[in-house]
């Protein structure tokens, strides 16, 4: 999986809930462990503000949704 294929699935899961999707992104990559364990990817919408920030974390392996998540401030 790379990181477009990982935005998809995390905005495909924030229009099923109705939120709001908004630029810039930060993406990120990361192992559940530092050298070992699982790895996700995590999608932050809205990352130079505070507030109205969706969050997804996407499992590489097989592409579910482990975490999804709106905050607004």
């Amino acid at each position: 999986m790379n990181s477009d294929r990982a935005v998809a699935i995390a905005r495909a899961a924030a229009e099923a809930h109705g939120w709001v999707w908004q630029e810039p992104l930060h993406v990120t990559r990361r192992r559940q462990f530092f050298l070992f364990g699982p790895i996700s990817w995590h999608i932050t919408t809205n990352a130079m503000s505070r507030g109205d920030n969706v969050r997804v974390f996407v499992d590489e392996r097989s592409g579910r949704v482990k975490v999804r998540s709106f905050v607004r401030y």
